[in-house]
């Protein structure tokens, strides 16, 4: 059985406005907060905008048109910031899973458990606004307390999206195995998926220039970790079409051909 959820459509202005980022250096004669730094693999000490690349080192360099990097720089580059919150900055890794995973299997206890903590419900009213739990960091844990004594987060493979991110570090090319970042990759709740896509356009350029996958503009899904916010739907969780949102589909926890990147906080 089928159901769907419609999104709200984007419009033009919002997609032109958000994919457009500034390298330049604050406007009004403020000084530019980044600091420049010898001996790191990157430019900065630290990531600073939308678009930045990080290495293993913690330091980073912003995206252009036009960049180069070194083969080390290639090597050891581990993500593309695609949001800067305050002090923090929030960083997509460069490997997607593109063969397709499940959400949970058919078999895992929470198949057909509705998940009340990690609903993530866009508000339609005020346009792409999320309502709920946003911060997608702690999803797979409060999955694993909702199940109490049928907790089977712990068995491999039954949430393979999730172990995706939990695991992130053992796959290749993601160059973080090692360092101080290898730990606390996640899948992204629905409202970070979409923060994502906003800045699709630059994530996608400053990856490809890194060796690293693309969202692309193909009709494909990513898995949040979202559960789909009706009790009557306990089965399904919400993807996220990168192509375009406001698209929709069956949302079944198990199918397996949708894709899963993960996400850090740096």
């Amino acid at each position: 059985m089928k159901k769907v959820f419609s999104f709200v459509a984007v419009s033009l202005a919002l997609v032109l406005s958000a994919s457009f980022i500034s390298c330049k250096a604050p406007s009004g004669g403020g000084k530019d907060p980044r600091q420049e730094v010898s001996g790191k693999i990157g430019k900065y000490e630290k990531p600073y905008e939308v678009g930045d690349i990080l290495f293993t080192d913690g330091s980073a360099t912003a995206y252009k048109s036009g960049l180069t990097l070194t083969a080390e720089q290639k090597s050891k580059a581990i993500a593309v910031i695609y949001k800067v919150d305050g002090s923090k900055a929030y960083g997509v890794g460069l490997v997607h899973n593109k063969s397709g995973l499940a959400w949970c299997l058919y078999e895992a206890k929470g198949m057909d458990k509705y998940f009340s903590d990690i609903q993530c419900t866009p508000n339609q009213n005020a346009g792409w606004t999320f309502t709920g739990d946003t911060d997608g960091s702690d999803n797979f844990t409060k999955i694993s307390e909702a199940l109490g004594e049928d907790d089977d987060t712990g068995t491999p493979g039954n949430y393979p999206a999730f172990e995706f991110a939990k695991n992130y570090k053992n796959q290749a090319n993601s160059h973080v195995s090692g360092t101080d970042y290898e730990d606390d990759w996640y899948l992204p709740s629905v409202a970070e998926l979409y923060d994502i896509w906003t800045k699709k356009a630059t994530v996608d350029a400053a990856s490809a220039l890194c060796g690293g996958s693309q969202f692309g503009n193909e009709n494909i899904y990513y898995w949040s970790s979202s559960q789909f916010p009706s009790p009557s739907c306990s089965g399904w969780a919400l993807p996220l079409c990168f192509y375009d949102p406001s698209y929709y589909y069956d949302y079944t926890k198990n199918r397996s051909e949708y894709f899963v990147c993960c996400i850090r906080v740096f």
